[in-house]
């Protein structure tokens, strides 16, 4: 059984020494190296081109080193996404596609020869040290395979490309929110070399591309982007850097639906206790501290979206006059609790007093207290007409009373008025609000964007 597996062994090592070929005989065209097969003769010559690009090549050097002229790097960015934006955080996350192009002398080879794409040279030639300012997190992109790789044209233009996912300080202004827009920088500078060495350029044509649908935020919209140039200007030297900023603006329909409008109803409805009768208590007072209590949650609820900032933003200054409103309608129920059960009235004016007094005196109507001398009887009030006769004489003891002024409840007048006043007055703040922070809006210096 042994000798048998033997034989079959040497009998299929044999047959694929024929199919293969020795000595030069190659029946499917394929040639023998050292190192592997190669499948054709310009792969070959390919392969040869990788190993020769490299000789005496040393990527710590950069390219024209000690030579007075810096190398200038083209850059390019194709924005892929935008992620998200955190207001709490001040940051803002997108991916995109960078594009460099340098000339590397070092690298150029016979224009008869082709060098293909490829991420092997990626780690092996010398690559400008391109950071991004504010950067909180930066990742290249390694599935399926690294996201990076080079085009080197046979006159040693050098063309890199990377995707990268950032995560970026914003600095963000709160002011006009939630009717503000955001303007979020993305910086490209160098971190060692000095503008002596290196400088970086944006391509002229499209410097940066995106599209539209392709960068959707639920509350933002992405008006445009702007070239800035931000070379840094140090004590150990002048540092080249290039930005880029992203001009976006707010959409209101998320904050109108959750904020505004359930803040217009709650303040509406505290007004229903002007119609509610002032002997009411509980149903007044449920009313208002219902009220207020749902509007400091309200407000809370919009703040911890937000940074603790320590000016005055637009939504709390639409928040703490809906706070007046309500506030004011509850105290507004107490001064007129407090005059009707304290029997406070209006008294009407003395002109008016004094011409009812007139009119009761022509009338010739009084009324008096009247006590009998001659006979022990108790006090009389009522109103009587006296006669002068012979036969019964009375003697009359007292005088007239004062006529008791008409008076008027001023709780009643109070609550009538404020059915007008505050609805009236609300609306007058909405026309003051929106025309400021909506049609109205003034430029900021720090937000002004041009093409």
């Amino acid at each position: 059984m042994a000798r048998q597996f033997i034989l079959l062994y040497f009998t299929f090592s044999l047959n694929n020494v024929g199919i293969f070929g020795q000595g030069g005989d190659n029946p499917i065209g394929r040639t023998q190296r050292a190192d592997g097969w190669a499948d054709t003769q310009k792969e070959l010559e390919t392969i040869a081109l990788f190993d020769d690009i490299l000789v005496n090549y040393d990527k710590r050097i950069r390219p024209g080193y000690g030579s007075n002229s810096p190398v200038r790097n083209t850059v390019q960015i194709y924005l892929a996404s935008f992620d998200s934006l955190e207001e709490t955080k001040m940051t803002y996350s997108i991916t995109i596609y960078l594009r460099q192009q340098w000339n590397d002398p070092r690298l150029a080879y016979d224009d008869s020869r082709e060098l293909p794409s490829n991420n092997y040279l990626v780690d092996k030639i010398w690559v400008p040290d391109l950071m991004f300012g504010h950067e909180r997190k930066a990742v290249y992109h390694e599935l399926t395979v690294q996201n990076r790789f080079v085009n080197i044209d046979s006159n040693g233009t050098v063309q890199y490309n990377a995707r990268i996912s950032l995560s970026l300080h914003c600095e963000m202004d709160f002011h006009r929110f939630p009717m503000d827009k955001q303007q979020c920088g993305l910086e490209v500078e160098s971190f060692r070399y000095t503008t002596k060495d290196l400088m970086f350029n944006w391509i002229e044509t499209e410097p940066a591309e995106f599209k539209n649908e392709n960068l959707k935020l639920p509350q933002f919209e992405l008006e445009g982007l702007r070239i800035t140039e931000c070379t840094r200007v140090l004590i150990s030297g002048n540092y080249t850097c290039i930005g880029l900023e992203f001009l976006m603006n707010r959409e209101l329909g998320y904050y109108l639906l959750q904020t505004y409008i359930p803040s217009i109803l709650l303040t509406v409805i505290s007004w229903v206790s002007f119609w509610i009768d002032i002997k009411s208590s509980p149903s007044r007072v449920a009313l208002g501290i219902t009220s207020v209590l749902t509007m400091i949650t309200a407000l809370n609820g919009v703040r911890g979206d937000l940074p603790h900032v320590s000016y005055i933003k637009a939504i709390d200054v639409w928040f703490c006059m809906c706070l007046v409103f309500v506030v004011t309608a509850l105290v507004e129920y107490a001064i007129v609790h407090y005059l009707s059960s304290n029997k406070l009235h209006f008294w009407f004016s003395e002109k008016k007093a004094s011409r009812v007094s007139k009119e009761k005196k022509q009338s010739g109507d009084s009324c008096l207290t009247l006590t009998i001398i001659d006979k022990p009887m108790k006090p009389i009030n009522g109103c009587s007409d006296i006669d002068n006769q012979d036969e019964n004489k009375v003697w009359v003891r007292g005088n007239c009373s004062k006529p008791q002024p008409e008076t008027y409840d001023i709780g009643k007048k109070i609550d009538r008025v404020c059915r007008i006043a505050f609805p009236l007055s609300f609306l007058i703040f909405n026309i003051c609000y929106w025309s400021y922070y909506k049609i109205f809006e003034f430029d900021q210096a720090h937000l002004t964007f041009e093409e």
